[in-house]
């Protein structure tokens, strides 16, 4: 398996400061893979996901180990990646 995350950007909360960072993944795996199996995002911060591309929200920035498996024939297979959370650089018009 393989996947890839972008950060999307601030989603912001009424009555508070400090907005969430969506984030959008996407499975790459080999379709081979990917058809024939059940799929399961960990999001590193408790939350999980079993769609091809997920959109998730944080609440705040950090490193998160992000995980994804695929159950096939009673056999996972898996891949986990650190990924850093940020907010998105914002540059003056």
């Amino acid at each position: 398996p393989d996947f890839a995350a972008v950060i999307g950007g601030d989603v912001p909360l009424p009555d508070n400061d400090l907005a969430l960072v969506g984030v959008s993944f996407r499975d790459l795996s080999p379709r081979a893979l990917s058809n024939q199996g059940k799929l399961q995002w960990d999001f590193g911060d408790g939350q999980t996901g079993d769609t091809t591309r997920p959109e998730h929200v944080y609440l705040r920035p950090g490193t998160y180990r992000v995980k994804l498996t695929f159950r096939r024939a009673g056999k996972d297979a898996e891949i986990a990646n650190k990924i850093e959370i940020d907010r998105p650089m914002q540059y003056p018009n």
